[in-house]
């Protein structure tokens, strides 16, 4: 019964990994899924796809993304009883319109290469669909009743895995840049400090290992603030994606903090300099900010607290 139950938690956790995560990070790696499937486990610096966003709009590419961590937490010998734990931190994604020509061809290309993404997603599905049910089919020709057993009992705890799952996600930065008009850039930005989603009985009080097959949830958000600026875009130069690679083979949490992250603190309390219209902060008091609301970030200034208000919000900032 335990290695039933353990290769059920697998399966789950495979599923939630491979096609969720997997569809939408780049640098996933499936043979890491072997490691730590004994009850706790993570996997840190996941880059975003440039196209993960192309099936919300085809015209959207993503400039720069990544989740800091993915980790996930169960006890298999108390599956029924206990919750699991599936968290995500730090997902940054700074994405822009693509430079698309407006004429007939392209937008008839555009057009005609989105209904081909579309067609073979559904044939895939359509082929993973037929592939289960032919496997179901002989399974339950050679096993008979102990197969449907089987597949009972692992529909149950596989619904008791979902209604008993608790998803937290913290530090979430979305930024759109829109680069059209070249003189006045608008940038837009939302950031949250964490989601949580917690399981609850059908009066919607905090519960775990509910009764019945309906998975009730309350969604909680922290934190939630919002941006805009017509004169600032990221600029991620080749030192800043060299020292995110580093930072995605890192295991300390304090050092998955990319330079995205620091320019959005910047932007969310920035002031505008009338005379320049450049973004302008206090460097002296933005790092005594910063380390206030997110003890996580430990920024070292360098001389730059000897620069006082002449900082821009541009400069490259060092992690620790």
């Amino acid at each position: 019964m335990s290695k039933f139950v353990n290769y059920i938690v697998k399966k789950f956790v495979i599923y939630f990994l491979k096609d969720f995560i997997g569809k939408y990070c780049s640098n996933f790696d499936e043979n890491a899924l072997n490691i730590g499937l004994s009850g706790k486990f993570e996997l840190v610096g996941l880059k975003i796809r440039s196209d993960a966003l192309h099936d919300i709009h085809q015209g959207i590419d993503i400039i720069d993304g990544f989740i800091g961590k993915v980790g996930i937490n169960v006890n298999s010998s108390k599956i029924q009883s206990e919750p699991i734990y599936i968290t995500l931190e730090d997902i940054t994604i700074v994405c822009s319109l693509k430079d698309l020509s407006n004429s007939p061809e392209a937008i008839k290309k555009k057009l005609i290469d989105y209904n081909l993404s579309k067609y073979k997603a559904l044939e895939k599905a359509e082929q993973k669909k037929a592939e289960q049910y032919a496997n179901s089919l002989i399974n339950n020709e050679k096993k008979g009743n102990e197969s449907k057993e089987a597949q009972q009992l692992y529909q149950r705890l596989l619904t008791k895995l979902i209604i008993n799952s608790q998803i937290c996600i913290k530090n979430i930065h979305i930024r759109y840049e829109d680069n059209t008009n070249k003189k006045h850039p608008v940038v837009i930005g939302v950031f949250l400090a964490s989601l949580n989603a917690h399981s609850t009985d059908s009066n919607f009080t905090p519960a775990v290992n509910t009764q019945g097959n309906i998975a009730y949830k309350i969604v909680e958000l922290n934190n939630f603030s919002a941006y805009y600026s017509s004169s600032s875009l990221a600029q991620f130069t080749q030192s800043d994606k060299e020292s995110e690679k580093e930072c995605q083979i890192v295991r300390n949490k304090e050092n998955q903090k990319t330079k995205a992250h620091l320019l959005m603190i910047e932007l969310i309390s920035q002031q505008i300099d009338g005379n320049s219209e450049n973004i302008m902060y206090n460097q002296k008091e933005k790092n005594k900010e910063i380390k206030e609301k997110f003890p996580a970030l430990q920024v070292k200034s360098g001389n730059n607290e000897e620069q006082g208000d002449n900082n821009f919000a541009h400069q490259k900032v060092e992690e620790k």
